[in-house]
């Protein structure tokens, strides 16, 4: 048996009921729920997912309501998507989060959750982005993305990433740039790129990351000896950096 104590909680005898169900709302529409029933702790969600404009869109909304008892804390969550083909190889999507302050999911009942815990967690997620991809130039995504904190802390980023399959090897960067907002300080800039070999049951992949002025350079060998053995080696360095 596994228990729980929490503070000066008296040990729980935890349990745990769930159920699940999904359902058909005509050709292109699916409706999903679910319950969960247990210690101190009840949750049910919802949510619906829609395919529309000839099937190139794809919409998600979902709603999570909890009550954590122990906590005296009641809330929701809701979240919604979209994504959309534009065109051949041409993509969009945006996404977004928010919660109350009294939501809570069964993992943060096992935490002990103070001021502390509160303000380190997000009250909206936000995203955008687009992609492109073309046989011959390799495929591209732009992202954006705004987060925001209890505290109203936010944070702003954008991420571009760009890869390429050639013949003998897989090329790929990413790069991601802290856009402002009062967490800059804490958010790193940072520029990774790689090249991949395959040679069969081996592979070769090469490295360089770049993390606020910081340098890795690395390569990794895999191998596949049969079925149910497999090894890498790895070796990193840190080059000399300059100011």
């Amino acid at each position: 048996q596994v228990f729980r104590q929490l503070g000066d909680d008296v040990t729980v005898d935890p349990w745990m009921v769930t159920g699940t169900g999904t359902w058909r709302a005509g050709r292109n529409v699916g409706l999903t729920g679910g319950l969960m029933i247990g210690t101190q702790y009840q949750g049910v969600g919802a949510g619906v997912d829609a395919r529309v404009f000839a099937n190139t869109t794809s919409v998600s909304l979902r709603g999570l309501f909890s009550n954590a008892t122990r906590e005296g804390e009641r809330g929701g969550q809701l979240t919604a998507s979209i994504a959309s083909t534009v065109g051949a190889g041409f993509g969009v999507n945006a996404s977004a989060t928010q919660q109350t302050e009294g939501y809570r999911s069964l993992t943060d009942t096992t935490q002990e959750t103070t001021a502390d815990w509160i303000s380190n967690h997000y009250r909206g997620q936000y995203s955008a982005g687009v992609s492109w991809s073309h046989a011959l130039l390799g495929g591209l995504t732009v992202s954006y993305s705004r987060s925001s904190l209890f505290t109203n802390v936010n944070t702003q980023r954008i991420t571009a990433s760009w890869g390429k399959s050639f013949r003998y090897a897989t090329v790929s960067i990413n790069v991601e740039k802290t856009l402002g907002g009062d967490a800059s300080a804490t958010n790193a800039n940072a520029i990774y790129a790689s090249v991949s070999i395959p040679l069969g049951k081996r592979s070769v992949r090469a490295y360089v990351n770049r993390i606020d002025g910081s340098s890795r350079l690395g390569a990794t060998y895999n191998e596949t000896v049969n079925d149910v053995f497999s090894y890498s080696v790895n070796a990193e360095g840190r080059p000399s950096e300059s100011s």
